[in-house]
């Protein structure tokens, strides 16, 4: 069987692989997600995480096998050092992991293209990494958590404006293990 690393690297190299998040692959065991809605492949849930419960923060991770978190919420420009006010979307999230115990998570740091790529490859590890402590203070099991950096690839806006750069600069949470009934 496939170590906790090694599944959410392979869920990190089919994310890279697609247009968006992961869309029915996100289970490597365990029970199998509902069918995806029609018109959702390869697209990722986005909402306000500011005003999602733990519920709809649930049901998109397991409709869609990943949530993004713009970057722009979790950290300042060029640090991975969490903004004092996204302390309560890590709570949030550590609340939803605590509902429903058996799941595991990928926690994958994502930049911009700024700059040099390892240097930003460095980052976006140091970012997950940042997340994944943050939700171990909260009382979530690290065992429970993979933090993966992959630097400026696969964006989901241009980088070519600073608006497409700022939803660059993001984390997503991919599922790696669903729950079993």
């Amino acid at each position: 069987m496939l170590d906790k690393f090694k599944k959410a690297f392979l869920l990190i190299v089919l994310v890279i692989g697609t247009t968006g998040g992961l869309t029915g692959c996100a289970s490597l065991g365990g029970s199998n997600p509902p069918p995806t809605p029609p018109g959702k492949i390869g697209q990722m849930s986005k909402f306000d995480i500011n005003q999602a419960s733990e519920q709809e923060i649930y049901t998109a991770l397991y409709r869609d096998g990943s949530v993004a978190i713009s970057g722009g919420i979790l950290f300042a420009f060029d640090s991975a050092k969490i903004n004092p006010g996204a302390e309560a979307i890590v709570a949030k999230i550590a609340g939803m992991m605590g509902q429903h115990p058996t799941l595991e998570l990928a926690v994958v740091g994502y930049t911009d293209n700024t700059g040099d790529f390892n240097y930003n490859l460095g980052l976006s590890k140091r970012r997950a990494d940042a997340i994944v402590n943050q939700l171990v203070k909260e009382g979530v099991s690290r065992d429970r958590l993979a933090g993966v950096g992959v630097g400026p690839l696969n964006p989901i806006a241009s980088n070519a404006t600073p608006q497409g750069q700022a939803e660059n600069r993001r984390v997503e949470l991919v599922l790696i293990e669903l729950e079993s009934n």
